[in-house]
């Protein structure tokens, strides 16, 4: 990453570094897509969890 440029992520609803288990990460829900700096995805919060 440098200072005037983008970076694309995503927000998942666990920490993926943690999950324990290949079921635990299968399960996982992603709540933001950043693509650009823009959001072009928002999980619905009433779904995630």
């Amino acid at each position: 990453m440098a200072a005037g440029l983008y970076a694309d992520f995503v927000v998942p609803d666990t920490d993926v570094c943690s999950a324990g288990n290949h079921a635990a990460l299968l399960d996982t829900k992603i709540l933001r897509t950043v693509v650009g700096g823009r959001t072009v995805h928002q999980a619905d919060h009433t779904s995630a969890g």
